[in-house]
């Protein structure tokens, strides 16, 4: 495959990358039964009640952290939980910035600057990095950060989760194909090419 393929299909791994961490840092994560028919569903912004009636459909609770509003008690912290529960708040600003970053690489790959693999290859790495510490500080967060799940069994099944895991995967898989990819020095003036 020629070097100047692979920054192309680096180029499309970004854009992806960029729509799925959107994504990710919008859409539920997952969630959990609890005892009396209640229902949570969680993300990388915050947490939903769902309480089901036999008389009604299901009253839905929200807290955000990102921005803060709704009923704050829903997210307050566990036992112990203040450490994993700013970590928690820490993964959606990760995400953005590797979003933002998924962006700027996409740019830079349009432009064909730089030129050299290695300055091109750090925005896919750092997309990588700071999408796979946002899941990791998401799921230990989500499990001992927050009082109201605390407990209960988590399964990270949503739809936001996946598209994080997907955007790390395209950047691994970004920066992959853009090893080696340096195109050849211009001849000097007065060479070959020029005669």
């Amino acid at each position: 495959m020629s070097a100047s393929t692979r920054r192309v299909l680096s180029a499309i791994a970004m854009f992806v990358a960029a729509v799925s961490l959107q994504r990710a840092c919008t859409m539920t994560w997952g969630g959990t039964r609890a005892l009396g028919g209640v229902r949570y569903e969680f993300s990388v912004i915050g947490l939903s009640r769902l309480q089901a009636t036999d008389v009604s459909p299901a009253a839905r609770i929200d807290c955000r952290w990102w921005p803060a509003y709704g009923d704050a008690a829903l997210c307050a912290p566990g036992e112990a939980g203040e450490v994993p529960g700013a970590r928690l708040r820490l993964a959606y600003p990760l995400l953005q910035v590797g979003l933002w970053l998924a962006i700027v690489s996409l740019l830079l790959h349009a432009l064909r600057v730089p030129r050299d693999w290695r300055m091109q290859a750090a925005l896919p790495t750092l997309v990588l990095l700071l999408t796979a510490s946002g899941v990791v500080l998401a799921r230990q967060g989500l499990h001992r950060g927050l009082a109201a799940l605390a407990g209960l069994e988590l399964s990270f099944n949503g739809a936001g989760y996946w598209f994080a895991m997907f955007a790390a995967t395209l950047g691994l898989a970004s920066l992959l194909l853009l090893i080696g990819t340096t195109p050849p020095a211009s001849p000097p003036p007065g060479g070959p090419a020029h005669r």
